[in-house]
This record gives structure tokens, C-alpha cells and sequence, in this order.
């Protein structure tokens, strides 16, 4: 096995030291959601279609389950687990989801003035 010296690890990654020897690496976490977020913008390995009054959202499960209660109430269901396709009620508003989504992925909200109360509701 290499060993990889502290330096290298500092040039590579902010990170901060815990007890026991084990390293965090601060930028790991962000480093995945980008990666997910460039997936998606790609339609690489999304595994499921949101439809909301007529339009599509892809997605990946996991990122779904990991960020929404809703999300992972259906596909930790045995019967739902594995539907690549779901319909929402057409009452959410596909922009304010769409800024949901965003989130998800993003960490980032981006709320314009004329879609705050729909992105809450």
C-alpha cells in the first residue's frame, strides 16, 4: 500500500483531522452532489421520471430517497421500489419542484419573488 503524505492530501482537498487518525475530506460531499447534478443534466443513469401536468423530470433514486420523505416513503416500499415512472398530483407546480429538485442536487435554492409559495407549497 502507498502512503500518501499529509501535504498531498492538503493540496488535494480542504479538509479537517478527527480523532484516531481518520481524515474528513470537506470537499467530498459537494464533490458528489456535482457529480449526481452533472448526471442529471446529462440523463446519465437517472433511474426514474417525475411527471407533473405534462412535464418530465428525471432523477436518480438514491438522491431522491437521500433528500425527500415523501420520495423515500415510495421507493423504500417494497411494491413501489422499483417504478421508474411516478405521477404526482397535478396540484404541485412543476416550477416550483423543479426548484425543489435543484436543491436536491445543488444544496443551492434558488427562489424567484413569483415562486416562493409555490416552491413551499
Amino acid at each position: 500500500m502507498h502512503e500518501v503524505s499529509r501535504k498531498v492530501l492538503q493540496d488535494s482537498d480542504i479538509m479537517a483531522s478527527l480523532a484516531n487518525g481518520c481524515i474528513q475530506f470537506t470537499r467530498h460531499a459537494g464533490d458528489v452532489l456535482l457529480n449526481f447534478n452533472r448526471l442529471r443534466s446529462r440523463n446519465i443513469l437517472t433511474d426514474v421520471t417525475i411527471q407533473i401536468d405534462g412535464q418530465r423530470f428525471c432523477a436518480h433514486r438514491t438522491v431522491l430517497v437521500a433528500c425527500s420523505g415523501l420520495f423515500y416513503s415510495i421507493f423504500t416500499d417494497p411494491l413501489k421500489s422499483n417504478l421508474s415512472a411516478i405521477s404526482l398530483d397535478p396540484k404541485v407546480d412543476p416550477d416550483g419542484f423543479a426548484i425543489l429538485l435543484d436543491f436536491m442536487y445543488t444544496s443551492t435554492l434558488t427562489l424567484k419573488d413569483s415562486l416562493v409559495l409555490v416552491t413551499m407549497n
